[in-house]
C-alpha cells in the first residue's frame, strides 16, 4: 500500500531527499503501521515512534512488542519478575 505521502517521498531523488533528511526538512524514514495502517515519519533526531493506536517501532521502521512491562521503570522489581506480571497480565489474571 502506497499513500500519497510515501509516493511524494519515493518520487524525490535520492540525493535531494537524503540532504532535505538532514537539513530536518523531510523524515529520514517512513512506513505504514502494522497494525492501524496509518502513515508514520521518523525524523532526524527522533528515537522510536509511537502510533496513534499505540503500536511502537524503533528508528529503522521494526515493531517492537506491545505487551512492554508497565513496571520497567520500577527498580524494586528484577527482570524475571517484570516479565512474569506481563505475562500474566497478557492472560488477563
Amino acid at each position: 500500500m502506497t499513500c500519497k505521502e510515501c509516493a511524494r517521498l519515493e518520487a524525490m531523488d535520492e540525493d535531494v531527499r537524503f540532504d532535505a533528511a538532514l537539513d530536518g526538512d523531510e523524515p529520514t524514514n517512513w512506513w505504514h503501521c502494522q497494525k492501524c495502517g496509518r502513515h508514520l515519519d521518523r525524523w532526524k533526531g527522533m528515537g522510536d515512534v509511537i502510533c496513534n493506536c499505540g503500536a511502537q517501532y524503533n528508528s529503522g521502521g521494526q515493531r517492537l512488542r506491545d505487551d512492554w512491562s508497565p513496571y520497567v521503570d520500577d527498580d524494586e522489581l528484577g527482570d524475571m519478575e517484570q516479565y512474569e506480571l506481563s505475562q500474566l497480565r497478557r492472560e488477563g489474571l
